[in-house]
């Protein structure tokens, strides 16, 4: 993988498999959400001494206990891909930065999540996520390590590709900056 495009596109497929398994959590068999994680971990990369994993799940339930919590357990959206960043990197080649939105309704317009995809023997891979920081207000936006591969700072981006702005105010001027920071893709 080595066109921002490609990135694009995979993301968008794992935040696909991403929603179906959210929605698997709250309504279907274990069996069936067992399958649906097992299908977003296909996206994903654990590098050595990190973990790189779904970020759903429950314990195993009756037919019972599962109609229960699913009057219980709040709402889920598909996730929004707001922007795609291209950095270069001598140990990994490309990374491509992936801002996404936050999985329920209320969070839609706001960043929620923060991936990077790599090239791992031929294959995009998610190796590392990202929350923002919610108590923050900053401009660039403040993030948190979640899990995978640790970066610090990565080198300013080559090439962007802005799908959809946020529409929380923070987070719009972060994507503007960022969008205006290096050629569209």
């Amino acid at each position: 993988m080595t066109e921002i495009r490609e990135a694009e596109e995979f993301l968008s497929s794992y935040l696909d498999a991403e929603f179906e398994e959210a929605k698997a959590v709250r309504v279907e068999s274990d069996e069936i959400l067992a399958q649906r994680t097992a299908a977003s971990e296909t996206f994903m990369h654990a590098v050595p001494g990190a973990i790189m994993a779904s970020i759903y799940g429950r314990p195993p339930m009756t037919d019972a206990e599962l109609a229960d919590y699913a009057r219980t357990i709040g709402e889920v959206a598909h996730r929004k891909l707001f922007l795609v960043a291209e950095h270069p990197n001598v140990a990994w080649g490309p990374i491509f930065a992936g801002y996404i939105s936050g999985n329920h309704p209320m969070s839609l317009g706001a960043y929620g999540l923060l991936l990077y995809v790599v090239d791992i023997k031929g294959q995009p891979k998610i190796i590392s996520s990202y929350y923002p920081d919610r108590l923050s207000t900053a401009v660039p936006t403040v993030w948190r390590h979640a899990a995978g591969a640790e970066f610090g700072g990565l080198q300013p981006p080559v090439r962007v590709r802005g799908i959809q702005a946020p529409t929380r105010a923070e987070h719009r001027q972060d994507w503007e900056q960022r969008r205006s920071s290096a050629p569209e893709a």
